[in-house]
Order: C-alpha cells, then structure tokens, then sequence
C-alpha cells in the first residue's frame, strides 16, 4: 500500500502530522502539494504520477476546492473509490455524492484507523490475487467445486492457495460434505491439520450423513485423526441422522482400538440410537467382549 497525499500547500503542517502517523503505522506515503499554475498540458505527467501509487488521500483548503489538479485528481479517483479518501479537518462541507465516492474523515486519530484497515484489506486482497494466479497456472478452475476435488486428491499445498484466493473454510461439497469431513473421508491427515489449522469447524456436521467429522474418523476407521480431533476438543456426543454416536460407527466398523480411545476419552456407551440401540447393546450383539469389557471397566455400576 503506497498512499499518495495531494494536499493543499496551506495545509503543510496538517500532511507533517500525517506523515508521521502513517509512517507510525508502516504505511509509506509521498505528497503532491496543489501546483496554482497546473494546466491541462501536465495531464498525463500526473497521470503518470497517480498510477505509481495504490491510495489516494486528499487534504484540501477551501481556496483550493477549484483547483483544476484537484479536481483532474478527483476525476481519476472516482473510479477507485473503495482506494480513495479525504481528510476534511475544517469541516468543508463536501456534498453526499463525493461523500459516497469519496470517504470524508474529519479527525486525524479517525483517519489512521481507517487506512490502517485499508491496509489490512489490501494486503489480505493482494495475497488473494496472488494465489487465485497461482491456481490457475497449476491448471486449476478457481471454484468451489475444484476446491472440494483437490481435498480429495489430498493435495496440500493446492488446497491451501484456495484458502489463501478466500474460499471458506468451512465449506462443502455438491452432496453436502464439509471439506473437514472429505479429507478425513478420503484420509488425508496432512489435510485434515491444515484445515483445522485454518479455522475449520472440528464439530460442523455434513449434511449428507449428518456426521461431524470425529463421527466421520470414527466411521471410516482412521485413528491418527480420531486422536488429532479428541486432542484438539472435538465432541464426543454428536448423533448421525440415524442417531448412531461415533462410538456406534467404530463399532460398525469392526475398529477396537478407534472404540477403546473413545470410551477413555469418554464418549457415552449407552447412547440409544433411532433402533433403541447403544454402542454397548451393538458390542454385545456383535461378540465384541474386548470392548463390553472395557465398558464394565469403565461403568462397573451400569453394564
């Protein structure tokens, strides 16, 4: 971000006081003072100088509010209004359309706050440019459906850039599977702890089962995962559309030791499903003693 300062030459102690408030926040800057002798001719030498420059601040007098580099400025920033502002200390009684194109800030401690989140918002767009170009020269579509394809494929570093080009986190597939839930249905650990490192929801359930993605590592057998999710908080309790807890899917699965980690973690056994059926009823039902076992272990009183 490299914020040019067009600035009435009345308003030199007003642009040092800025100076020294935007270099206090790393943002660099350069000043243009109004010339009174511009004309049309220096147009494109100015044109040259606004093109050098990412932002736009005006910091204008009364007397100037004429000035044809003011106003040949004003019709170059128009079309970058979300890049452009004005710093009206004297309260000069701009009217709502510039205020629309052109944000009015009266007070200085304001202002800084206010390039100080542009500048954020820039970087954090410049880095999503940046890496929706690099997805397309590894032959990419930069969409939603490309992304859930490459947690799939458990491409890493691909699935990274989408996060870096904006994509949510948190998002799903066309059936509905989170793209936590993919990578652990797909098993892909080294996935699995980018995206959580990420932000992603450890409990948001995919709609085409209504698993969480513990539910999912419990399911598919993965106990790397399964441990990664129970370190980092994840709930034991959460109930599939048919009503079966991640200990009942372990179960299904035939996985002893994914069922032994839950129980000590302390994911409930006698949890009924839709069927009236728990995760004790299941292991009992199926000859699983290693794991009744374990539960009368753990619950003397109630198995």
């Amino acid at each position: 971000m490299h914020v040019l300062i067009l600035f009435s030459t009345t308003r030199t102690d007003d642009f040092r006081n800025l100076e020294i408030g935007l270099g206090q926040s790393n943002i660099s800057l350069q000043g243009m003072p109004f010339s009174q002798h511009w004309k049309l001719g220096d147009a494109a030498e100015t044109l040259a100088q606004l093109k050098k420059c990412t932002h736009y601040l005006f910091l204008v007098s009364r007397e100037d509010l004429q000035n044809p580099l003011f106003l040949f400025s004003c019709g170059y920033c128009l079309a970058l209004a979300e890049r452009s502002f004005i710093w009206d200390p004297d309260n000069l009684g701009f009217p709502d359309s510039w205020k629309e194109a052109l944000p009015v800030t009266m007070a200085l401690d304001e202002l800084l706050v206010v390039l100080s989140t542009e500048k954020t918002r820039w970087q954090n767009a410049l880095v999503r440019m940046e890496a929706k170009e690099l997805l397309v020269d590894r032959g990419f579509d930069v969409t939603p459906t490309a992304l859930a394809e490459t947690v799939e494929k458990g491409e890493v570093s691909s699935v990274e850039l989408f996060l870096k080009a904006g994509f949510d986190v948190n998002s799903s597939n066309r059936k509905g599977v989170t793209l936590l839930g993919l990578a652990i249905r797909f098993n892909h650990l080294n996935v699995v702890r980018m995206l959580l490192s990420w932000g992603a929801d450890i409990n948001l359930k995919s709609r085409d089962r209504d698993n969480t993605p513990l539910m999912d590592a419990a399911a598919e057998g993965h106990l790397e995962m399964l441990q990664e999710l129970i370190r980092l908080g994840a709930d034991l309790a959460g109930q599939s559309r048919n009503g079966q807890n991640a200990l009942v899917l372990a179960i299904g699965k035939g996985a002893d030791a994914v069922c032994r980690i839950l129980l000590d973690a302390g994911a409930d056994p006698f949890m009924d499903d839709k069927l009236g059926m728990s995760a004790l009823k299941y292991a009992q039902m199926f000859g699983r003693k290693d794991i009744v076992g374990r539960i009368a272990e753990l619950y003397p009183d109630k198995a």
